[in-house]
């Protein structure tokens, strides 16, 4: 499998990113797909799927490996500028960028990968206004309220001496939702805005958020329980 110069640079988002949430990453290889996982707790998974498309040569070896985040990281970013080749080999990954090449071992797992009940809400938003939300807010308070009433779509952040609400001009589908979910486990959004114009919201009240964008060569799945606060 090989990734292009200009993919290379998002694959390097991800798998560094990934590094600061977790200590291991699966990685789930399928005929037309790779799949990088995440499990940060029960409340907390995130998934990034490349698609077929994404790579220039894609030869894919089926299976789901998992390697140490930090030792992936280090690899993709010795080898990614002018991008590179994957190969499984019998107990390491090879990444190779031509004049520079890293080997990461591997164990192989099972992926986890819920599905999620359907929303009642489904909002779609720019991704940056979303991201700069939560950016500002997050040391506010410790979760973000997501609220549709009446087709609108707002979010809100309390603490004890400020109140903060934003209106967001967003697509909104279905049914009024009012929930909340942690800041601690939003932190991750605003570090992929570069790579994203739009995400998919989608919850219900009290139910698991879901968060969803991309495009055809590859998408950003957050799946995120809720955070139930006493009035």
């Amino acid at each position: 499998m090989r990734i292009g110069k200009d993919n290379a640079k998002k694959f390097k988002t991800v798998v560094t990113t990934l590094k600061g949430y977790r200590d291991e990453v699966a990685i789930k290889v399928e005929e037309d797909y790779v799949r990088l996982s995440i499990i940060i707790s029960d409340v907390a998974m995130g998934f990034w799927t490349f698609n077929k498309s994404f790579f220039e040569e894609f030869v894919p070896v089926i299976g789901t490996y998992t390697l140490k985040s930090d030792l992936f990281a280090k690899a993709i970013t010795s080898v990614h500028k002018e991008g590179f080749e994957i190969s499984i080999l019998e107990a390491q990954i090879e990444f190779n960028g031509g004049n520079k090449k890293a080997k990461v071992s591997f164990f192989e797992g099972e992926e986890r990968y819920p599905t999620p009940p359907e929303p009642a809400s489904i909002v779609n938003v720019g991704y940056k206004d979303f991201a700069d939300f939560i950016k500002t807010n997050e040391g506010l308070e410790e979760s973000a309220r997501f609220e549709v009433t009446d087709g609108t779509f707002r979010m809100f952040s309390k603490s004890r001496m400020m109140d903060v609400e934003e209106t967001f001009d967003a697509q909104v589908d279905g049914t009024d939702s009012l929930s909340a979910y942690s800041f601690g486990y939003l932190s991750i959004i605003p570090k992929f805005k570069a790579l994203f114009e739009n995400v998919s919201i989608r919850f219900s009240t009290d139910y698991p958020l879901v968060l969803v964008c991309g495009d055809d060569d590859f998408e950003f799945k957050w799946l995120l329980g809720p955070r139930v606060e006493n009035e």
